[in-house]
């Protein structure tokens, strides 16, 4: 199994959190905390999903693999960190100063 199978995935996601970055500064401008909370919906269950395929299916090959393994677990160690962030933006309303600085 090459990495090259989950380009097009890494490819979508980070396009994605591109795009949500912009259409959320531009909906927050706008003060448009309903927008904001259906982007951030959105990218909740991308980035999700996202890590659940990863943590699936990947990164058990990979932590096999001893030239990959130390890979694996920094990216397990990001996952927990932005699994932490999804969690506390989830609980605030997106008004909340404190949303778009977290």
């Amino acid at each position: 199994m090459s990495m090259d199978v989950f380009q097009p995935c890494y490819t979508r996601t980070m396009r994605m959190c591109r795009s949500f970055s912009k259409r959320l500064i531009y909906e927050k401008q706008g003060n448009r905390a309903g927008h904001c909370e259906q982007l951030f919906k959105e990218l909740y269950t991308e980035l999700t999903l996202h890590a659940e395929v990863e943590e699936d299916i990947v990164y058990p090959f990979f932590e096999e693999k001893q030239e990959t393994r130390e890979i694996v677990e920094e990216s397990l160690q990001e996952h927990e960190e932005i699994e932490t962030l999804l969690s506390e933006l989830k609980v605030m309303p997106p008004d909340d100063e404190e949303w778009m600085s977290t």
